[in-house]
């Protein structure tokens, strides 16, 4: 599915506080930054500088921005209660302690934020739907939206 539909999916609009984790090379990043505007900001997190440092590329090529830095999905640099869209897309099963991160995004999700995942089928670290909303509701999310697609699906949770 092109960026565009996914962010739909997960609600991503201008003037929005978003945290991408994960963001790789930047797929969804220029997308989501072009749809926050300038009233929103984006925020991407990822473990691994060099992903980093392409995304940064893609973003400056693009002229859109986002803040960027290298973090760990179970201690997010932020606040509690700062941000209204967050999203991973087949990152989660990367994540050694999956429900911890899952933890961090409700601490950072305003009450009523909305939790976006993504997985593809194709992915070696899937996470079948099952398990992700047996995860989801043991970190007190609320499933809110889920989308089956060919090779996977979507689905949006929110924060309590």
């Amino acid at each position: 599915m092109p960026a565009g539909g996914t962010l739909d999916r997960f609600g991503v609009a201008g003037g929005d506080v978003v945290l991408e984790v994960g963001p790789g090379p930047g797929y969804y990043s220029i997308e989501a930054s072009r749809r926050v505007g300038p009233d929103g900001r984006l925020i991407c997190l990822d473990l691994q500088r060099d992903m980093i440092e392409q995304l940064r590329g893609r973003l400056a090529e693009a002229d859109v921005s986002a803040e960027t830095g290298v973090a760990n999905a179970t201690r997010l640099p932020l606040t509690d209660d700062r941000i209204d869209v967050a999203y991973l897309i087949t990152v989660l099963g990367e994540v050694p302690d999956p429900e911890a991160a899952l933890a961090e995004m409700r601490r950072v999700l305003k009450p009523g934020g909305t939790l976006g995942l993504g997985e593809t089928m194709g992915d070696p670290d899937y996470i079948r739907l099952g398990k992700l909303r047996e995860m989801c509701g043991r970190a007190g999310f609320v499933e809110a939206t889920c989308h089956h697609d060919v090779l996977g699906y979507t689905i949006t949770f929110r924060s309590p």
